[in-house]
């Protein structure tokens, strides 16, 4: 959370609001017992003592509450109420002749913030309290209920714990989605813009492959906006993206799943020749590519949900299968740019050749940005770099801004245009024998490739 001189833009103190209502079986314990709102952060948890589980929930000390034993050491004041060790603002420091000094610390933390309801009615009692955040700091609140005996009861505890920064309900390592989600509908918005005017233009010279393109920008710009929705309405009601999943969020990642599960498989069909070498591709080829879109699709959006409902996991099995595919899925790629580059160069087709020279340096030097920000996200992960929470945000972002770039630079490449529509659907004559016989061979192979059901077809 931010603090109020720390704070990205709004003007409110960042404040966390406790509303329960909570009960106590008097008639049995026949003593009160003493409900305690603990709010401390990372700068002073060591009072508290806490730490996640497994699930990320709080865990702190058992020894929180001050008990009539403990009152009698000396060690707490109040019965019932949460106590911790003073922090020592004098430390002993040894001098080099030997000789013992006491010194100021630089800083001392200032002790966890606590507010005490006591609970002495037969009836359920509603507290509320309002703690305020006056540093920036990943910070918790603790429900410490302590009796006022030695006897354990069971303690009736419902209500909501509200974390509001200046700007609104998002956590400070989120809101930096909010602008960037909407940084990136206007991108898309222009690129969208843009490739429909050179449509229009081009209207009468537009290919199928375009055709793709045009509906790949028109999914990207409908899940910028989705996203952005989302965080928009996180921010002003408040409302957990989980659980059940947020509406909005359900649909984004569908949107999501859908763009890149048939961005795949276009990618897969341009390196196979659609739309640039030939028209079509063989039946066979068709369905294998379906197919494994279907498959993917399945896979990346089970695996997405349950990322999106924050489930904790040191591994998702689940994300193993979506792995495997965006492997086959890239060596198949390669193995189609490898041969339908060999193929024009056989054919001395030497424009379409660069085209696809082009397209196969772009797509490895993407693997390589991949492979580079996967061993870096692992580090951070694991603690070996050190990243601030101030730029977490960026590696959840980095896949979308490299989905973005890849998008522009192969729009760019297949633009519509005059040209594009010829480089589709002609041929580069034969400068020399040589080159006609090797287009003949060419050819023949193709004629083949046409018989054979398992083959492509070619113009």
């Amino acid at each position: 959370m931010y603090s109020r001189d720390d704070r990205p833009f709004g003007d409110s103190d960042s404040s966390i609001d406790v509303d329960f209502v909570a009960s106590w079986d008097f008639n049995k314990a026949q003593k009160p017992a003493m409900l305690n709102f603990v709010h401390f952060n990372d700068g002073n948890h060591n009072a508290v003592g806490y730490k996640l589980d497994e699930y990320g929930n709080v865990k702190t000390r058992a020894d929180l509450c001050c008990t009539e034993e403990l009152k009698m050491k000396g060690t707490c004041d109040t019965i019932g109420k949460v106590w911790w060790t003073q922090p020592r603002k004098r430390w002993r420091v040894l001098q080099s002749d030997g000789q013992e000094t006491e010194t100021k610390a630089d800083s001392v933390p200032d002790l966890p913030k606590t507010k005490s309801f006591l609970l002495q009615s037969t009836k359920p009692i509603h507290v509320k309290h309002r703690f305020t955040v006056e540093e920036t700091e990943t910070h918790y609140v603790a429900v410490v209920p302590c009796p006022l005996t030695s006897q354990t009861l069971a303690t009736d505890i419902q209500g909501t714990i509200t974390f509001k920064n200046p700007y609104g309900y998002l956590s400070a390592t989120r809101i930096a989605f909010l602008p960037y989600y909407g940084v990136l509908s206007g991108y898309y918005a222009l690129l969208f813009l843009a490739f429909l005017y050179l449509c229009i233009r081009n209207c009468d010279m537009l290919l199928r492959l375009q055709y793709l393109l045009f509906g790949i920008i028109i999914v990207s710009f409908v899940e910028a906006i989705l996203w952005f929705a989302l965080y928009l309405d996180l921010d002003v009601s408040g409302i957990p993206v989980c659980c059940p999943l947020h509406s909005l969020a359900f649909i984004a990642v569908v949107t999501n799943v859908l763009k890149r599960t048939v961005s795949l498989c276009l990618l897969l069909a341009v390196c196979l020749g659609y739309g640039v070498v030939r028209p079509s591709l063989a039946g066979r080829t068709t369905a294998n590519i379906i197919f494994m879109g279907i498959l993917y699709g399945a896979f990346a959006l089970n695996s997405d949900i349950r990322m999106s409902m924050e489930e904790k996991r040191d591994i998702d099995w689940w994300g193993l299968p979506v792995t495997a595919m965006d492997m086959v899925f890239v060596l198949w790629i390669y193995q189609a740019l490898n041969q339908i580059h060999a193929d024009l160069k056989l054919s001395r087709q030497s424009v379409k050749a660069k085209m696809y020279r082009s397209l196969y340096n772009i797509l490895i030097l993407f693997v390589i940005l991949w492979i580079t920000f996967s061993i870096f996200s692992d580090f951070v992960r694991r603690g070996w770099i050190l990243l601030s929470w101030r730029f977490s945000w960026f590696l959840h972002c980095f896949w979308t801004n490299s989905y973005c770039v890849l998008l522009s630079v192969i729009c760019w490449i297949w633009a519509p245009s005059t040209a594009a529509h010829k480089y589709a659907y002609s041929f580069q004559l034969p400068s020399s024998a040589e080159e006609a016989d090797a287009y003949e061979r060419g050819l023949s192979q193709d004629n083949e490739d046409i018989d054979d059901p398992d083959g492509v077809a070619d113009v």
